[in-house]
């Protein structure tokens, strides 16, 4: 079997690692001061091609999950934070798009989407239920020409600056668990959304936000997939995701490892450098076959 990486993607690889040098470089430093990413990152890297998809007649399509692997790792090296958001905004955001949107709602927001130029989220945790993923309690009531929705959705990563969010909300009470709840493309722009900014400590400088939905309307053809399905749909988005965040994790400890051992060849203990001493050595070519490995 050829592991080989295909030298156009090594091309791609080696132009993305050229706009995070020169794109985020002194940058980076002053969003995590100010603890947020502005728009123009997400612009940024969807002209990179950061995103995993490309747009053919209106439509999305994936490129390969290796490659998108490759680029959620680069940039996680750099900046795990900017990663997750990245990767919120495609993998979840744009992965509800993908799977589940109509071909009228991919022909308005895919281009867009692709470029940066409309940020995505999705919302599904509430307060009172954490990762159980069906304990939802935002309400989706019918109304004249499609929904209102009201309810508030915790820990949403680019929720402060998301102008589309990827929302599950209760259409169904009186069904079965599996059955109660559908899923909608929400603008955030609409009467009725309120955005407060959570305290976080990990995966800075990306956002972490909660939404409150009071009577937000949602037009009938902004629902994704069919109606009472939202539940199954918002775990295949979750599965689709794994690989990426995968990939984010391997960056985050290949930047950390790569910080570590330029701090070793340049400290000095005990009349020599850090990464002289045998004990240090071999703690260092034990984590980077374990990097490798994985």
């Amino acid at each position: 079997m050829d592991f080989s990486i295909q030298e156009e993607v090594l091309v791609e690889i080696e132009r993305f690692r050229e706009v995070l040098r020169e794109g985020l470089g002194s940058r980076l430093a002053e969003w995590h001061r100010r603890r947020g990413l502005p728009r123009q990152f997400f612009e940024e890297m969807g002209r990179a091609g950061g995103y995993g998809y490309t747009v053919s007649d209106g439509r999305l399509a994936r490129r390969s999950a290796f490659a998108e692997a490759l680029f959620a790792e680069e940039l996680a090296r750099r900046s795990p934070g900017a990663a997750v958001a990245a990767l919120a905004h495609a993998d979840l955001g744009m992965m509800g798009l993908y799977l589940f949107g109509s071909p009228h709602l991919q022909q308005l927001y895919a281009e867009p989407a692709l470029k940066g130029a409309t940020v995505m989220c999705l919302g599904n945790t509430e307060a009172h239920a954490g990762s159980d993923v069906a304990a939802v309690a935002m309400r989706a009531e019918a109304a004249a020409g499609g929904w209102r929705l009201s309810g508030t959705k915790s820990f949403v990563t680019n929720g402060a600056v998301a102008d589309l969010a990827v929302v599950t909300a209760v259409t169904d009470p009186a069904a079965e668990r599996t059955g109660r709840l559908s899923m909608f493309l929400v603008d955030l722009q609409r009467a009725g959304v309120r955005r407060t900014p959570l305290s976080k400590q990990v995966w800075v400088p990306s956002d972490l936000t909660r939404l409150e939905l009071k009577e937000v309307e949602v037009p009938a053809d902004h629902l994704l997939g069919r109606r009472g399905r939202g539940l199954a749909q918002v775990l295949e988005i979750f599965t689709h995701s794994r690989v990426a965040i995968a990939a984010l994790t391997l960056g985050t400890a290949a930047g950390a490892f790569d910080l570590a051992v330029r701090h070793a060849l340049k400290r000095t203990a005990f009349g020599r450098r850090i990464a002289e001493h045998q004990a240090k050595s071999f703690e260092i070519a034990e984590r980077h076959a374990e990097i490798e490995a994985a």
